[in-house]
């Protein structure tokens, strides 16, 4: 009987990922938003992430204030139009939105939303609210 482990079969869809999500904020809001993104390697966090952006204002902060920022707006703008992937919207650059859904899907546990994408939603909320609500 040999020690060796089972092969793993290969999973479609990209291992490693990071989902964003924009803190809570009245709709009349107009200033500052804090962003939080859970890094993913596989089914594990090895990050956090947390930026603030004025509502509206990306290209404007990018060129303005960003070194590098004029490349990272060409990658935006690359990206192109936001597009419904299963049941959520991506933008995506490099990649078909056959991969993009398989990479959906490959890190969706519960529900339709992808776990970086639902982690980062419960940090936002528990970060600014001081409890995180779960209604991602």
């Amino acid at each position: 009987m040999s020690s060796r482990p089972k092969a793993q079969t290969a999973r479609a869809g990209f291992a490693n990922v990071v989902g964003f999500d924009d803190a809570p904020f009245p709709h009349a809001h107009a200033g500052d938003v804090r962003v939080f993104g859970a890094v993913y390697a596989d089914e594990r966090v090895v990050g956090v992430l947390t930026t603030v952006v004025r509502r509206e204002a990306i290209e404007r902060t990018l060129l303005g204030h960003v070194p590098g920022g004029a490349r990272k707006w060409a990658l935006i703008q690359q990206a192109g139009r936001m597009e419904p992937c299963g049941e959520i919207f991506v933008q995506r650059a490099g990649l078909s939105l056959a991969e993009a859904h398989a990479t959906v899907l490959r890190h969706s546990r519960e529900g339709n939303l992808p776990e970086p994408l639902r982690v980062a939603h419960l940090i936002a909320g528990g970060v600014t609210d001081g409890e995180s609500r779960g209604r991602a």
